[in-house]
């Protein structure tokens, strides 16, 4: 949680919640394909991971059998979802 200081009056200090919500730096017109591609591996890599840390450390036991399937459930579609959106931004920004 990031909090206001009032010590400093740099626009650079982090002051408010989404600190870099009104910076224009990354905006639409500014995104390459190479940055897709690094957000792409990225979820990739997170969907991974949470994936095995998830199942093979967290949620073994027989009791939270509802709650590791509804978790798989819940994953398959947001990889499902990826596999869609991803190649349909690539294209976009080809284009």
């Amino acid at each position: 949680m990031l909090r206001a200081y009032s010590e400093h009056n740099n626009t650079d200090v982090l002051r408010t919640y989404g600190a870099l919500k009104g910076d224009n730096q990354f905006n639409r017109n500014a995104i390459k394909l190479k940055h897709i591609d690094v957000m792409e591996t990225c979820l990739n890599h997170t969907l991974y991971w949470v994936d095995d840390i998830m199942f093979n450390f967290y949620l073994r036991e027989p009791h939270l059998l509802l709650v590791r399937m509804c978790l798989k459930q819940f994953l398959s579609y947001v990889k499902l979802k990826v596999n869609g959106v991803f190649p349909q931004i690539g294209a976009m920004y080809r284009k």
